[in-house]
């Protein structure tokens, strides 16, 4: 039911995605000027020093040709690879959190703008201005994302990295059904942490309380609805994840760049329902309709 009037409100506020759409491609744009700037020329000489890309590509082509056979010969070679050469791995993997914790931060500015619009269209049916909720509310955005970002940039590593061990564990036995038991295992990781942050926004934008209050209290909120968040977060990680692998080269990164947006729109939907439903209050789930508990 979550996930359905959440749905509702995504369609009712399809001008909000356009925007946050815009947003997401400026700063993509900017990201990826710093890639090419900065951290790709370090990503590249740490490359070249161990020669890893070149062993990667010739292990790649020589298995699309046909020379290598199954795809276990295929992983155990990769994995060979990456061995040879742990601790270029590693200061890549790290180049690549900072990066990823850069872009997490600016897209996180968008969540309590994001959230004060949804919430007044839910509460009084008034569109409130994207840019003008982006503005007023910085100085707590700021500190929300960075503290956001502080909290999960390690906990996201940690995941990614433990689906990594996890499939050279498991492989052996499973084969390539790996990628598949390791991808729904980091979704699931992925959805129980964001379960536990859902309420945070809507104690900031909703409940009126600052970015430290709204955290403490955003928990045991969390936990009285957590089997209606979990599996409309978790429906909403699988059509994201889906979307990503499905459309990331066919669509030359437009349509992920578009799931993203629209996760980030349905995401605070799921935690503004929740909290209107939690606090017995009537909203809107669009132009006519009125939900009541």
């Amino acid at each position: 039911m979550t996930f359905k009037k959440s749905m509702s409100i995504f369609l009712g506020n399809i001008d909000t995605l356009f925007k946050v759409l815009l947003y997401s491609f400026v700063l993509i744009l900017i990201c990826l000027a710093v890639l090419v700037a900065i951290i790709r020329p370090i990503v590249g000489g740490m490359f070249n020093a161990l020669e890893l890309a070149d062993q990667l590509q010739e292990t790649v082509n020589t298995w699309l040709e046909g020379g290598q056979g199954s795809f276990g010969k295929f992983f155990s070679d990769i994995g060979a690879t990456f061995s040879d050469n742990s601790l270029g791995l590693w200061n890549m993997f790290f180049i690549v959190m900072l990066f990823y914790a850069l872009f997490k931060f600016f897209l996180l500015l968008t969540y309590i703008p994001l959230s004060k619009v949804l919430c007044r269209k839910m509460s009084e049916s008034y569109t409130e201005k994207f840019y003008a909720a982006f503005v007023g509310s910085l100085g707590k955005s700021l500190l929300f994302a960075l503290l956001h970002t502080l909290m999960t940039v390690a906990i996201d590593a940690a995941i990614l990295l433990g689906g990594y061990y996890l499939f050279k564990f498991i492989y052996s036995a499973f084969k390539i059904l790996s990628l598949t038991i390791v991808a729904f295992a980091v979704i699931i990781l992925f959805s129980l942490k964001t379960t536990m942050l859902n309420q945070w926004v809507p104690n900031i934008v909703c409940g009126k309380k600052e970015v430290f209050p709204a955290l403490r209290s955003a928990f045991p909120a969390a936990k009285r609805s957590f089997s209606s968040i979990f599996s409309s977060v978790l429906a909403l990680y699988i059509m994201l994840f889906g979307l990503i692998a499905s459309t990331w080269l066919s669509s030359l990164g437009v349509v992920p760049i578009i799931a993203v947006a629209s996760f980030m729109v349905l995401e605070n939907a799921v935690g503004l329902t929740t909290y209107f439903k939690d606090n017995n209050l009537k909203f809107y789930t669009d132009e006519i309709e009125i939900e009541s508990h």
